[in-house]
């Protein structure tokens, strides 16, 4: 089987290994990304660029000192952690972990930084990314063929990759995609990377970027009870009404599991504020407009009949229709479930593979330089209103 996957990968991709840049260049490869943040190292006031590593693993970390903090009450400082890129395929979340570099190193840094301190993981995932740099535009997981956002120490929960699962909230007896947590909670070298750096930081604001619809989210992914903590949830989500309010009015907001649709144990965000990060956020920044409207019409009429007390039950064509592609779309080495008309011929499953893949980066990732530039835009100034918030929710009594 593995053969015919190999085959079909020539067939479809051809040979070349930058086949992500060639056809969309204003997005980086990994190199690249590594290269620009150097660049700007070299000149821009408290940024140091290192390669955090963990065994063979290493994962690229800027961090940026708060300016004025010396001169002053240092207990004012606000401390954040940002990750970038836990999911392969995701390609939007690190290049906004870039341009959002670039904003805190131009001139309006001194602003932004004044009395805040950023140490942003812009790429965690790095060997899952080179593969969807290569055009397998499907990968999720890591070079183990782990999602890392399974992995973490709160709630582990042991998944494989062929479970069946269905959803949960807004997406109630839906299917949805099933992944390897790992062999264990910090199984994997990537995640062990960001949980040093959250017990040294102790940050003040924790928030993972991903992609795949729009939405802001807050503990918990791993159970649809609340967080027990009334002020903290309070507080959590006056940013999260704010960043909706100011930057992104179609995006869903509320606690993850609930809203997002799907339980998922070991999550970033929920490990984090069980380190005490009273600020935890999983943000979804990109979906095509039809997934991300349909999204939010889910969790609207979710919304409205837990109000109500009913219960509810949907299995949308949306849903359908990825739950189908990923029986298709597989990263390399993966097997590959053929249909039975496609057995043995490749050639005739070339273009079904393409498309699959084609799909993923669509669902995931803007795909025009204009929306591209939009999508950066737009959460470069959603990351200024979270910090702004959370630093005026702090000072209130």
């Amino acid at each position: 089987m593995r053969g015919i996957l190999a085959a079909i990968l020539v067939l479809a991709w051809g040979s070349g290994a930058d086949v992500l840049t060639d056809t969309y260049p204003f997005y980086h490869t990994s190199a690249a990304l590594v290269d620009e943040a150097t660049s700007l190292a070299a000149t821009c006031s408290g940024l140091s660029l290192s390669d955090e590593a963990d065994g063979a693993a290493s994962v690229p970390v800027a961090r940026l000192a708060a300016l004025g903090a010396g001169g002053g009450d240092q207990s004012r400082e606000l401390k954040v952690v940002m990750v970038f890129g836990e999911h392969a395929r995701e390609l939007i979340s690190p290049e906004t972990g870039l341009a959002w570099l670039r904003k805190l190193c131009g001139p309006e840094g001194p602003k932004l930084r004044q009395q805040t301190s950023f140490v942003m993981v812009l790429n965690a995932n790095p060997q899952g990314r080179a593969m969807v740099e290569a055009g397998e535009y499907c990968t999720r997981t890591n070079e183990n063929r782990v999602d890392l956002n399974r992995n973490y120490g709160f709630h582990w929960k042991a998944e494989h990759e062929d479970d069946d699962e269905t959803g949960v909230g807004s997406k109630a007896g839906e299917p949805v995609e099933a992944f390897s947590s790992g062999s264990g909670a910090f199984s994997e070298p990537e995640t062990r990377i960001v949980k040093r750096i959250i017990k040294e930081i102790k940050p003040d604001i924790f928030l993972d970027v991903h992609s795949g619809t729009k939405g802001l989210f807050m503990p918990y992914d791993w159970t649809m009870d609340p967080i027990p903590n009334e002020s903290d949830r309070k507080h959590m989500k006056t940013v999260l009404q704010e960043v909706k309010s100011q930057d992104c009015p179609e995006c869903m907001e509320g606690d993850c599991a609930e809203t997002v649709g799907y339980l998922a144990p070991g999550s970033s965000a929920d490990y984090a504020y069980s380190q005490g990060v009273s600020f935890s956020y999983i943000w979804e920044i990109y979906a095509d407009a039809a997934d991300a409207a349909s999204d939010l019409a889910d969790q609207k009429a979710f919304l409205a009949k837990k109000n109500d007390g009913a219960s509810l039950l949907q299995n949308s064509a949306r849903a359908r229709k990825r739950n189908d592609a990923a029986i298709l779309a597989t990263s390399a080495g993966d097997d590959l479930a053929l249909p039975s008309w496609a057995a043995g011929d490749e050639t005739a499953l070339a273009p079904l593979v393409l498309a699959s893949k084609q799909n993923c980066l669509v669902q995931f990732n803007p795909i025009t330089k204009d929306e591209y530039e939009g999508t950066l835009a737009r959460w470069t100034k959603a990351f200024v209103t979270m910090c702004d918030t959370v630093r005026r929710v702090q000072s209130t009594p």
